[in-house]
């Protein structure tokens, strides 16, 4: 049995995103003593790190009084690179050490995820030594010392510790395809993929924004734009009032699920652009139901009234602003996909999978809009208008010759509708 697309693409999105980038940790520490020697974690196919305690003399591996952390990070590519400490797996609050082909590694503060959320911490707090960042033979390698526990920055312990990694794709510091957090032992090499918490609630929020303007709000669109194409008895307007009030109610839901979980992660509210869009599209969404609800009425059924002013404009501004609302929406989908693949470390492929698989529905999604919106000006034209090559149908006047699709439209002298 074959699933029906509207609930294929969102069962197949969901199946991708789970299938995030498989954790490919390598350790050395049984056969090493990681405060003697280089010990290794293979973080990705193409991400290595390593790393050694450097304990004083005058104190030992438990108290580790005034320790360092020597770190090498190997990516096989020309990139920037980072190695960040954490307490929960997410980029913001982290404190990182980014290195950039051409400059020397630096101490960051990471309070949001865009590029301006990036900042350099004082040159007070630039403590690193036997800092470099070098491209050899095709690897970017970055190298470091960083004093274990420093006075307002978050502690490397010789035990569990959550680090992050990332790179991007060019010596440009900007958007990252490679990223994940790993729980790190430094003692015994353990490494594991961090679980980043929430998933769930994130990834019902996307599915009911896909639903929503995906595939339900373009039904409705088309619900009216072949509204002649129906069976007489599915009333179109009944269809398009039933697909969007269940739309506009998966909007409600998914704006509280992110609200709500914002709010429980302690990220603030609005402050990036898909937040701001989603904010505006709720608001313009409730402004847009309203103006339906309270329509201007169209003028009784064989009174000879044409219809007022006031409902010309309104139409126009309805069909315009609902076009521009699903515009909107397809740009937010598409940057809640980015967004989510950042938060839970999706693979880069993965994320690309996803991403032509929505794009390829939204294009089917907007060609049928498109191919709408022509049938829509065609069936509002005079039969005389149509170019359309004989057979005339039966039953016109004579002279007149109008599509077959038209053929149950009822027609008088005039050739109006």
């Amino acid at each position: 049995m074959y699933a029906h697309p509207s609930k294929a693409v969102p069962l197949l999105l969901a199946a991708c995103i789970y299938s995030t980038s498989t954790f490919a940790e390598t350790s050395t520490a049984d056969s090493k003593d990681c405060t003697k020697e280089m010990c290794e974690s293979q973080l990705s196919d193409d991400f290595l790190l390593k790393y050694k305690i450097n304990v004083p003399s005058d104190t030992t591996l438990e108290l580790c009084d005034k320790c360092t952390i020597s770190m090498e990070a190997i990516y096989d590519g020309e990139a920037w690179l980072s190695i960040a400490v954490g307490t929960d797996g997410l980029m913001i609050g982290s404190e990182a050490v980014i290195g950039i082909p051409g400059g020397v590694p630096l101490k960051y503060d990471l309070s949001s995820k865009s590029v301006e959320g990036i900042v350099q911490m004082p040159d007070s707090a630039q403590t690193l030594t036997d800092a470099s960042v070098e491209v050899i033979d095709g690897q970017t390698v970055m190298k470091f010392t960083k004093i274990m526990k420093e006075a307002d920055e978050k502690e490397i312990t010789t035990d569990a510790n959550v680090f992050l990694w990332a790179h991007g794709t060019s010596d440009a510091l900007g958007y990252h395809p490679g990223r994940s957090s790993f729980d790190l032992n430094l003692s015994s090499g353990s490494a594991t993929e961090v679980s980043i918490p929430d998933m769930s609630a994130w990834l019902a929020h996307g599915i009911m924004a896909f639903l929503a303007w995906g595939v339900l709000v373009p039904f409705a669109v088309n619900s009216s734009l072949f509204r002649d194409l129906l069976p007489t008895r599915l009333p179109w307007f009944n269809l398009h009032r039933a697909f969007n009030s269940t739309a506009f109610a998966l909007l409600v839901a998914c704006f509280s699920v992110a609200v709500s979980y914002t709010a429980k992660e302690g990220a603030g509210h609005f402050k990036n652009s898909h937040q701001r869009m989603g904010l505006f599209m709720t608001t313009a969404t409730v402004l847009q139901v309203l103006g339906g609800v309270f329509r201007p009425k169209l003028p009784i059924p064989d009174s000879g009234e044409e219809r007022t002013m006031f409902r010309k404009v309104w139409e126009r501004k309805h069909s315009l602003f609902g076009a521009a609302l699903l515009a909107c929406g397809f740009w937010e989908m598409n940057e809640g996909i980015q967004l989510f693949s950042i938060k839970y470390s999706v693979s880069e492929n993965t994320e690309s999978k996803v991403c032509i698989a929505y794009w390829v529905w939204i294009g089917i999604i907007s060609a049928t809009v498109i191919l709408g919106v022509w049938y829509s000006k065609i069936r509002k034209k005079k039969p005389s208008d149509l170019k359309y090559v004989p057979p005339a149908v039966e039953g016109t006047d004579s002279g007149v010759v109008i599509p077959k699709m038209l053929a149950d439209v009822e027609v008088d002298a005039d050739g109006q509708e």
